[in-house]
């Protein structure tokens, strides 16, 4: 109990000491010019996403604003123009009013999970186009999968995020997709909300050197991880991926399996920590920062999105997994590693048979993966994710997303 509560300092201790470099900093920061369009993202936790997002709008003359809860100060600050902390969801408006009265604001950039901070800014809809950059969506998950949505209370799926998701859906401008299943859903649902797909993506500016050799960058060969992980103390039709029971098969394989869970949640797993200790082909690691993940990266053989999911799992629907493009995905592409995905992820799988960068592995667990991958030409298979990530390039983004959010903002004027 000690060690969790003073490892919980830790992140506590992490998260104000980025708080206060940047309120200081941002005080005496001007990067904006003002003659420019501008655009807010808002968001609880700033994603990768978001930075592409921002970065592919700067290529096309386009400044962004974040406001957020948590981030990774300073890195962000190379993306953003500038950064806002908001504490309690009434700052959010206030915030934005200052920046509009300040900037040329042409368009607002909400978030879901939770909705209402998009909520919250439907009460300036008529000041500005708003929109939402949609990463998962608790409706979606209820509505393909048949749901009773009073199972959990206690979940990011809820009754009450159910029906504000939709509120948004329907009363904002426009909607920035992260795969075709919110478009589905608004087929399905007859949404005429105007919504276009964004698939995540890379930037070069992460691009780590590739060594197209044929072997295992160390001694044996080595699979990463890199994302959300569950302790295996929880249900696990509700908590995917889960890793301890897997274990032994990485032993038996002979695989190194690394694992880099996501930022503030690392001492949340004292169980993988100690069979660490004990397998000498299971390593839990510490989370790192934005760029730092990309570097430790590329002493790893592989990058896993997943293996295959269980099939009671309820947190997502198969729906999700058919269109998703995890941010993993893009992660280990810019770190040069190919990557490992199960075939349920089908738009994924797709990506990597197409481009010939990665293996897809149908198991619920690694046996028999040193198999296939001795199977594989690892030295051609290198060499084809230096090409995928360059077609995934976030630069070949930014005129389409501008375009979007000027035809949006075009059609708020008419009004």
């Amino acid at each position: 109990m000690y060690k969790y509560l003073a490892d919980r300092h830790k992140i506590l201790i992490r998260t104000i000491r980025h708080h206060v470099i940047c309120l200081f900093t941002e005080l005496f920061r001007n990067d904006i010019d003002k003659d420019k369009p501008v655009i807010i993202f808002i968001r609880r936790g700033a994603r990768s996403r978001i930075y592409n997002h921002a970065l592919s709008l700067k290529s096309h003359e386009v400044q962004s604003i974040l406001i957020a809860q948590t981030f990774d100060y300073p890195y962000h600050k190379k993306v953003f123009n500038k950064i806002c902390i908001w504490y309690r969801i009434s700052d959010i408006c206030r915030t934005v009013i200052k920046l509009c009265n300040k900037y040329n604001v042409i368009a607002v950039v909400g978030s879901l999970q939770p909705a209402v901070q998009t909520i919250e800014l439907l009460k300036l809809k008529n000041k500005f186009p708003l929109l939402i950059d949609h990463h998962d969506s608790a409706w979606s998950q209820v509505y393909f999968q048949n749901l009773n949505v009073n199972n959990y209370e206690n979940s990011w799926i809820n009754a009450i995020e159910v029906e504000q998701e939709k509120k948004c859906f329907t009363s904002v401008d426009g909607v920035i997709a992260r795969s075709n299943e919110l478009k589905e859903l608004f087929t399905r649902n007859s949404i005429t909300t105007p919504i276009e797909v964004f698939e995540d993506c890379c930037s070069d500016q992460y691009f780590q050197p590739i060594d197209f050799n044929d072997g295992p960058r160390g001694k044996e060969w080595s699979l990463a991880y890199a994302g959300m992980v569950f302790p295996s103390s929880l249900a696990p039709e509700y908590s995917f991926p889960q890793f301890m029971s897997m274990s032994k098969y990485f032993n038996n394989e002979k695989i190194h399996f690394h694992i880099y869970p996501g930022q503030n949640h690392e001492y949340c797993y004292p169980d993988y920590e100690a069979e660490s200790k004990i397998n000498e082909y299971f390593h839990m690691k510490r989370s790192l920062s934005f760029m730092a993940i990309r570097k430790a990266l590329t002493q790893y053989d592989f990058g896993l999105v997943a293996f295959n999911p269980p099939e009671n799992y309820k947190m997502f629907s198969q729906e999700h997994f058919k269109h998703i493009i995890h941010a993993k995905f893009h992660t280990y592409l810019e770190a040069g590693l190919p990557i490992i995905v199960s075939p349920v992820f089908e738009r994924e799988a797709e990506i990597l048979l197409e481009a010939q960068a990665g293996i897809i592995f149908d198991g619920a667990t690694p046996e028999g993966l040193r198999e296939r991958i001795e199977q594989e030409d690892i030295k051609q298979m290198r060499k084809n994710v230096s090409l995928l990530r360059e077609s995934f390039n976030v630069k070949n983004q930014g005129a389409r997303l501008s375009s979007f959010i000027n035809k949006v903002q075009k059609e708020k004027l008419k009004i």
